[in-house]
């Protein structure tokens, strides 16, 4: 058979293997011809058993997002497994590499299982606000038992395939060279034997009801504390396997997951997900080995912990001995913090330690594939970096620098302006994995390939961003700074805001976020909009720090003493927003702000500006981003919220034209993403 599914005999075994190398998607068209390949071998005499894979490493685990928010195609992924389990003759399933999703749930549908040692395999599902789609809430428990399937559905999370977890659900693990010829031997005997059972026939997991169910009230009682209801869903699907007639619990199952497929937390958290691959699928390029850096600066000795720890070499030149000591130093120490806490083991901080080398001749950066430059972020201080690196960087060097604010490309150079990108990599106490790139028109795609590459080798997800004062992330932290200033400057309590959106999922609170951005830095770019006497600008200049635990009521005082001088003495009644109306008055800011970063073209699509906000910035997955969450509450409501918040503070809450456009034109930001 042509097209995604390649069909080929190995005597009385029929082999389908899935080739899809540019995409990781299980499309409704592979699923088809799936079927079909199926439905034929299950007819054919000659046929004594199949064996199910993947060309790749990577098997197709994904159904399309379109999919999700139209309906599934036939046929489902439920209805490829039930064909697959159903099938007359024994099914092998071959699995090598990361096995996910709703392949893995195809994967428990077939009758033998085998893995190679490289094996990852997981149900990440949950992280879509869904529980699974194709029977594995039954089948799992049925084979490992209830302790084993809620750890690998309620986790999300890929494991090996030797781990404890799978003990039962994988039938052998093979080196992967051994892989084929083990998938076809076991084929063959389960055919000769007739020894093959369906997974929804076995009862393994089942023998101890007692404990079973023991297993099912804990986790339901975490589940229901977190309120988070694909855990719930999950749980629920489990106690059913038990409780169930089987195509009962299958039943539940499609109804459970129809039913969270069309809520706004799943389709927030889909939306959070499909930004991060979209947007950090930059133009494909080669890793990086080599990486060079001209003198140090801040941020400059975890960045190059980073790359060491990722096996990318280091080499630092400056004139002083003693700072070339300090830096080579200081990088050696965040290794081995990071070897302390666990995270990477003794070996590898050796290895890591060693590839970072010093010079006190500039010229030996010549030879690097990339130049990293961390000098202050001011006009003069980036134009000498870049003069001096435009004399010693090679021909192909891609220059990466640190900047905030400026078009570093039109500071350069004519010789490297094309190989010049701005870079942001916002450091935040909890999970931040963004990279913002700043790439002017001038630059070459090798350029874009080369500077997305190395962020993705220390595990930053790339969105490209065109210059611009904030960049795409700081201005919108900044409008969301910018409207909490002004409602507390019109009564509202800055505590009782920070807690409001801790409440809706946020990392931080608005003030809470000043604890974790560079203070300098707010300040600079406040300074240069004229905006010096906001709450958050007297914070950051005392250098006032909320919810530390230290001693609540002096950090209360201290907040009360900025927050009387911030109303200039006034005691103004509250706005009486509430905590709903709190949150659509700074929504409409953020949306307000990327409606102004869409239009000057700083960001391509909205999604890439929700990227930003959820990778760098706290703002809760399960609700999708900003410009997502407009969608939801709908346009029409929000600018009728923003309207009224506008004489308070017009700057920030009168409607952009854009904003205007779409809603009378009936468009979303969902359309613009197309």
């Amino acid at each position: 058979m042509s097209g995604k599914v390649h069909v080929r005999q190995r005597g009385a075994v029929l082999w389908l293997t899935v080739a899809n190398p540019n995409s990781n998607e299980l499309t409704a068209d592979i699923r088809l011809q799936l079927m079909q390949a199926l439905d034929a071998a299950a007819e054919d005499g000659a046929i004594r058993a199949v064996v199910l894979g993947a060309e790749r490493a990577r098997f197709p685990h994904q159904v399309p997002f379109g999919e999700f928010d139209t309906g599934l195609a036939d046929p489902t992924p439920m209805d490829l497994a039930g064909r697959i389990e159903s099938m007359p003759v024994p099914v092998v399933a071959r699995l090598q590499g990361q096995v996910q999703g709703a392949w893995a749930e195809l994967a428990l549908a077939a009758h033998v299982r085998v893995a190679a040692l490289n094996v990852k395999m997981g149900f990440p599902n949950v992280a879509l606000g869904l529980p699974p789609m194709a029977g594995a809430s039954q089948r799992l428990p049925r084979i490992t038992g209830a302790r084993q399937a809620l750890a690998l559905l309620l986790s999300g999370r890929a494991y090996p395939a030797t781990a404890d977890l799978f003990s039962g659900a994988i039938d052998k693990v093979v080196p992967l060279p051994e892989l084929a010829d083990t998938a076809q031997a076991l084929a063959l005997a389960a055919a000769e034997t007739g020894s093959w059972m369906r997974s929804l026939d076995r009862a393994d997991g089942l023998l101890d009801p007692a404990a079973y169910q023991e297993e099912i009230n804990r986790r339901r009682l975490a589940v229901q504390r977190a309120g988070r209801a694909a855990e719930d869903a999950i749980v629920e699907m489990v106690e059913a396997a038990l409780l169930l007639p089987v195509d009962t619990a299958l039943v539940l199952e499609r109804a459970l997951f129809e039913e969270l497929l069309v809520s706004e937390e799943s389709r927030g958290l889909r939306h959070a997900m499909e930004s991060r691959i979209r947007v950090a699928n930059l133009p494909p390029g080669q890793p990086v080995a080599l990486v060079g850096m001209l003198r140090s600066g801040a941020g400059a000795v975890r960045l190059a912990a980073d790359l060491a720890a990722q096996g990318v070499g280091i080499v630092m030149a400056h004139e002083d001995k003693a700072e070339r000591h300090s830096f080579r130093n200081a990088v050696a120490a965040n290794l081995e913090a990071r070897l302390k806490r666990g995270a990477m083991k003794a070996p590898a901080v050796r290895r890591a330690v060693e590839s970072v080398k010093t010079t006190a001749n500039p010229a030996h950066l010549g030879q690097v594939e990339v130049v990293i430059d961390s000098a202050p972020d001011t006009k003069a201080a980036k134009s000498a970096a870049l003069q001096d690196i435009a004399a010693v960087a090679g021909p192909d060097a891609v220059v990466l620098s640190t900047t905030r604010h400026l078009d570093l490309a039109a500071l350069a150079p004519q010789a490297i302006r094309p190989r010049v990108v701005g870079l942001h990599l916002p450091q935040r106490p909890y999970p931040a994995r963004l990279a913002e790139l700043v790439i002017g028109d001038s630059a070459a795609r090798a350029t874009v390939a080369r500077a997305g590459r190395l962020m993705h080798q220390v595990g930053r997800l790339p969105a490209r961003v065109r210059p611009a004062d904030g960049l795409a992330g700081g201005a919108m932290m900044g409008a969301l700074l910018d409207a909490a200033d002004c409602l507390v400057r019109h009564g509202e309590d800055p505590m009782e805001m920070d807690h409001e959106m801790r409440a809706l999922g946020f990392a931080r609170g608005p003030y809470g976020m000043l604890s974790d951005i560079d203070m300098d830095a707010y300040l600079a770019r406040q300074e240069r909009r004229g905006l010096t006497r906001g709450l958050s600008v007297l914070m950051a200049q005392a250098g006032l720090r909320l919810n530390t635990g230290s001693d609540p009521e002096s950090e209360r005082a201290a907040l009360d003493s900025l927050v009387s001088e911030a109303r200039r003495g006034e005691a103004p009644e509250p706005l009486g927003l509430g905590g709903q109306g709190q949150w659509f008055a700074l929504l409409g800011a953020m949306v307000n702000e990327g409606a102004r970063l869409l239009d000057q073209r700083v960001a391509h699509k909205p999604m890439l500006l929700d990227m930003v906000m959820v990778q760098g910035y706290g703002f809760p997955r399960r609700l999708g981003g900003p410009m997502h969450a407009a969608d939801t509450i709908g346009l029409f409501r929000l600018i009728r919220i923003m309207r009224a918040c506008a004489p308070f503070g017009p700057r920030i809450w009168d409607p952009h034209p854009l904003l205007v456009d779409m809603q009378r034109n009936s468009r979303t930001f969902a359309a613009l993403n197309r």
